[in-house]
């Protein structure tokens, strides 16, 4: 039998410097949200970015604390997928394998993972919305 697809969710606004951004369950935005299961298998993190002006990369991890001192993966560096509105809204998805993700002592708020993340682009910010999609193990 397949396992439940859930997912959590964060909104904000990026700029040329490293922030954390908190994935968990936001009633508030997305009511369908979930908190990050303290045991599972994250299948994708999807980032949709709005008013990106002149950017064209983001950067990113994923982390147990809001500060991003455990990272729980590898730095990544991505072209952000324009399409035919290039100064305006961007996209990118990274495949996690159903990365196995079981919480830790390290973790700052249990239910929450951080997104810490920027993009390229010091003329100004991209306002983002990102979705960490995860099967309970």
């Amino acid at each position: 039998m397949p396992l439940p697809i859930g997912f959590s969710y964060v909104t904000g606004s990026l700029s040329d410097s490293y922030a954390a951004f908190a994935l968990t369950e936001d009633d508030a935005n997305e009511p369908s949200s979930k908190k990050v299961p303290s045991k599972c298998l994250i299948d994708k993190l999807r980032v949709t970015l709005s008013s990106i002006s002149s950017a064209t990369a983001i950067s990113w991890y994923l982390s147990e604390d809001s500060a991003g001192k455990y990272a729980m993966t590898p730095v990544t560096s991505t072209t952000i997928d324009t399409g035919l509105a290039a100064t305006t809204f961007g996209f990118y998805s990274a495949s996690m394998d159903n990365y196995p993700y079981r919480e830790s002592s390290n973790i700052t708020t249990s239910g929450t993972l951080y997104l810490v993340a920027k993009v390229n682009d010091s003329s100004g910010t991209a306002s983002f919305e990102s979705f960490l999609h995860w099967r309970r193990a």
